[in-house]
């Protein structure tokens, strides 16, 4: 991908508005959120006993309007907490480092791993700890809806027994019970294990918009596009976009998207947090290039089986029968798995494209590589101290021991090259440039930046109030504010209603006070109660007012949009695909610049799939034109074959055949 079109400016933002967008979004709050922020830092405050549970309190609760507030107040608490009495562990630096090269030792300040003193940028990494845990929990506790995985599904269903099928619909748990039947050797506490990732993997594809990989940027690119100079020969640390390292992994979830790395990142995030041992498998010629093996698909242990998920397709990989989900021994005797995996030009909606195949050919253990992903800060003492200290609910996985987890993945993968990924310093390096370039507002990361402000900006909450409402006093507003990442984090927590009146509102209606129409945008404009509540004074010609308050419409209006496709999301997790198809056709209109058209065609589709119209669903993921495309045709040949198989037991028996979930 050129990374021109990274870097192309927002068509809609000229330079002027970003510098005011720059000030309204990242340099200045309201005053009740500035109140509001230093609140919660004063709650942080206590005795120094009780500094430990009041960071993780705060971890995982949503009650924050500045991320370097957040950062700030997380560090300085641990940092009071870890100091206040001896902390006695045992740690050495892992082993795997040395697979990184000298100057990704360099940037990853390998120092500071020993030190007992927490970061700011700690706060993000337990942010993202604290959301996974949470996810696991929750989706974990979510029925098992046959529906949604039915296409790998159907021919295990096909082949039950009239008692079988009888004993199908009466369990709790009847996905597990099918991929016991797909994979005999997994026990009962195994099947469910895998259910659960496979629940957690397809939530990522749900909710994170893929985009594009870029090639690791050239000499023409570095030297084009370098935001700073670095004493590091790196160009993240230049500020030079790159694969898989534009975002870490809590931003990816924020955000919403992100590249076949970062989703990936997102996965594997979740897999730490279930303790569940996973790694992405790179192409690699032989030992002398592992360092430099690209990740194409991850591999999960479950028992000692490894199971495989390609991020960029969306998909577990399936097996020679295309009825459950592959594992690294069946790809190893079955090369037609892989191959299988190819995708004919005419499964791309007849757009020309040429067949694409697959990135692995064979399973070559020799030409493979494992690739562990560990930020940096999973592999510090401090990360020890914490997770050792921490209990009950609140417990997390924090510390990684990246070398036992190599070994355990070697045994059962064969694949004896296993390196530490770079991406995650990468990572680290480039949004310590991007973040710079923001605050001297550089207008070259003006797409970028403004498409990550947007779940910053407050947005009023119409409850009882319109702002045709001449009953009530408009000033109210003022005092309502919610940002749009409050409603992700409540998503992302599972937290889609209030559990009851007096409980603080769910995403779903937090997401439903941000769907301001045309009039309620445009009367920015001209109603001075409108403009006040935004604090916008009564603009003049050519003024800066006046760039404010189009960067308010602008905002809105991309609000408008995401919030539509969150509420589709949010019903569909609630197992109402209909209610979701809704939303997810709101997104075309709102929508102006397609930012989420993508996801919301995909959605549409999966909500197509789960009420089993599979000739709907065909249609609309062979029209995808999205960076999943393959991913998509794929999946849309799968369901094919079982409509095609319905259509055949149709034929031979005059009777409905009955699955489970009719």
């Amino acid at each position: 991908m050129s990374h021109s079109r990274i870097w192309q400016p927002a068509a809609r933002l000229a330079t002027t508005t970003f510098m005011v967008a720059l000030t309204m979004l990242g340099c200045s709050k309201p005053k009740e959120v500035q109140k509001q922020t230093a609140d919660s830092a004063n709650l942080l405050i206590q005795t120094r006993s009780d500094q430990l549970r009041q960071a993780t309190d705060f971890i995982f609760s949503d009650e924050r309007f500045d991320t370097d507030a957040f950062n700030n107040d997380v560090s300085r608490s641990l940092n009071q907490w870890i100091n206040s009495k001896p902390q006695t562990v045992e740690w050495e630096l892992d082993p795997l480092v040395n697979t990184w090269s000298d100057e990704v030792r360099l940037a990853a300040n390998l120092g500071t791993m020993e030190k007992l003193e927490f970061l700011p940028k700690d706060a993000q990494y337990l942010q993202l700890a604290a959301w996974t845990n949470s996810m696991v929990q929750w989706i974990g506790e979510q029925p098992q809806r046959i529906a949604e995985f039915r296409y790998l599904l159907y021919p295990i269903i096909q082949r039950l027994t009239p008692d079988e099928l009888e004993s199908l619909r009466g369990t709790e748990k009847p996905v597990s019970a099918l991929l016991r039947k797909a994979n005999p050797e997994l026990t009962e506490d195994e099947a469910d294990e895998l259910c659960l990732v496979w629940q957690l993997f397809d939530w990522t594809v749900r909710n994170i918009q893929l985009e594009e990989l870029a090639s690791p940027p050239t000499a023409d690119e570095i030297q084009l596009f370098a935001l700073n100079r670095s004493e590091l020969n790196l160009p993240a640390a230049m500020g030079v976009p790159g694969p898989g390292y534009i975002r870490l992994p809590d931003q990816t979830m924020k955000v919403g998207r992100g590249d076949a790395w970062e989703r990936g990142r997102v996965f594997l995030a979740m897999m730490r947090s279930m303790n569940v041992d996973a790694a992405w498998v790179g192409r690699s010629v032989d030992s002398s290039e592992a360092a430099n093996a690209v990740p194409q698909m991850i591999v999960v242990l479950i028992g000692n089986q490894g199971f495989l998920f390609d991020p960029e397709f969306g998909l577990p990989i399936p097996n020679a029968n295309v009825d459950g989900i592959a594992t690294v021994k069946e790809v190893a005797n079955e090369s037609k798995i892989l191959t299988a995996l190819d995708i004919a030009d005419f499964e791309l909606s007849g757009r020309n494209r040429k067949s694409i195949e697959y990135g692995i050919r064979v399973w070559e253990p020799s030409a493979l590589t494992l690739v562990l992903d560990a930020p940096p800060v999973s592999l510090s003492k401090r990360m020890k101290v914490m997770e050792q200290s921490l209990t009950g609910t609140r417990r997390l996985q924090l510390f990684e021991k990246v070398t036992e987890k190599s070994e355990r993945l070697r045994k059962t993968t064969g694949i004896e090259n296993a390196v530490l990924w770079d991406v995650p310093v990468l990572s680290n390096h480039y949004r310590r440039a991007f973040d710079q370039a923001v605050r001297f507002k550089n207008t070259r990361i003006a797409q970028l930046y403004f498409a990550e402000q947007i779940y910053d900006m407050p947005c009023p909450i119409k409850t009882a109030l319109t702002f045709r409402n001449e009953q009530e006093t408009f000033e109210q507003l003022q005092y309502e504010f919610i940002r749009l990442r409050t409603a992700r984090h409540r998503a992302i927590t599972g937290v889609f209603e209030a559990a009851s009146r007096n409980d603080p509102p769910g995403a779903k209606q937090l997401l439903l006070t941000m769907r301001m129409s045309d009039e309620e945008i445009e009367a920015l404009e001209t109603d001075d109660r409108i403009r006040a509540a935004f604090g916008v004074e009564q603009a003049g010609p050519d003024s800066q007012e006046e760039n404010t308050e189009n960067v308010i419409k602008e905002t809105l209006k991309s609000v408008r949009a995401v919030a539509a496709l969150w509420l589709g999301i949010a019903h569909y997790e609630m197992g109402d695909p209909s209610s979701a198809s809704q939303w997810f056709t709101q997104v075309e209109t709102f929508d102006e610049d397609e930012t989420w058209s993508d996801l919301a065609l995909y959605s549409n589709a999966r909500s197509d799939e789960a009420r089993l119209d599979y000739a709907k669903a065909i249609r609309v993921l062979q029209s995808s034109r999205s960076p999943q495309a393959a991913g998509d045709a794929l999946r849309a040949r799968i369901l094919q074959s079982v409509l095609d198989a319905q259509q055949a037991l149709q034929e031979k028996s005059p009777a409905p055949a009955e699955s489970p979930e009719n």
